[in-house]
């Protein structure tokens, strides 16, 4: 396999944290190019800082909790402590421009400028910060640790997005997204429940989801309990009655008649398929190219 390219700069000591005092730290930055087709994954527990991604240059995508987010040059997207990262390039050359901090309170210093996951800046991508923070991440002088993150408060701020009155679409619908996943074995999840969360009207939110995703909210709920219901058949040993309680059915047969609506088999026999090349994207139930799963 093609080995991916990659310019990597990193702080004198990524073992321990600086000796000086303060909330956060600089932990590296660099530039990751994935050739098409080419994965990078880093499982969760070998990730104890938050990670920030910027689109540079060509298509890919990143894949939080099985969702993939496509990210085109000047998106952005972030990890946070313990989260598994998978890349992925959809075009020749994708470059991608990480930057890594940790420390006491680096999770809370990402949260707390409550940014949705994907989002695109109103301001360029800020290339000058960068080439700095590569000069200058690997100096222990006190002060220069506490200047890198500085320059990493200034990456954040070139990070955001415009602010209006309101949620704008895309962090509407990426924070529907991300609530869909963490509620999914509730069977109360629908539109009705996204629409009391977020405090908009159900034409309202239809429309700005479909526009972004393609399908309407209910319609990816229930592709996202196929998806995920195969996927605990396919790849689990669990009893078919608590596959269905992680998928949101309070009651087995109901279960068993959605993945038999489905798919024209019952849970048992899915589950003997487990070694199919194919299987759904969770994305409004597309068939996701077995040349992309990897």
């Amino acid at each position: 396999m093609r080995q991916m390219d990659l310019s990597m700069y990193y702080r004198f000591n990524i073992d321990e944290l600086p000796p000086v005092p303060q909330p956060f730290y600089a932990y590296g930055t660099g530039i990751s190019r994935l050739l098409r087709s080419q994965t990078m994954v880093k499982k969760g527990g070998v990730n104890p800082f938050v990670e920030v991604l910027w689109g540079v240059e060509g298509v890919g995508e990143l894949v939080l909790f099985e969702q993939a987010f496509p990210i085109k040059p000047g998106d952005v997207f972030y990890y946070l402590p313990g989260e598994t990262h998978e890349c992925r390039s959809l075009c020749d050359c994708w470059n991608l421009r990480w930057l890594c901090f940790d420390g006491p309170l680096a999770e809370a210093v990402m949260l707390s400028y409550r940014y949705p996951r994907h989002q695109h800046p109103s301001s360029a991508y800020p290339e000058r910060l960068f080439t700095e923070l590569e000069r200058n991440i690997g100096d222990s002088d006190p002060l220069q640790i506490r200047r890198m993150a500085a320059l990493v408060l200034e990456a954040l701020a070139h990070a955001g997005g415009r602010v209006a009155g309101g949620l704008r679409s895309e962090v509407l619908t990426q924070r529907c997204v991300e609530f869909i996943v963490a509620n999914l074995s509730n069977p109360q999840l629908g539109v009705g429940m996204l629409c009391d969360e977020f405090k908009v009207a159900r034409s309202t939110l239809t429309k700005v989801f479909s526009e972004q995703m393609g399908c309407a909210p209910g319609r990816y709920i229930m592709d996202h309990r196929m998806a995920h219901g195969i996927a605990l058949l396919r790849g689990t040993s669990l009893p078919v009655g608590e596959v269905a309680k992680r998928c949101g059915f309070a009651e087995t047969r109901s279960f068993s008649r959605f993945i038999r609506r489905g798919n024209q088999v019952s849970p048992l026999e899915m589950r003997k398929q487990g070694g199919s090349s194919r299987r759904p994207d969770p994305v409004c139930g597309q068939t996701a190219d077995p040349a992309r799963v990897k």
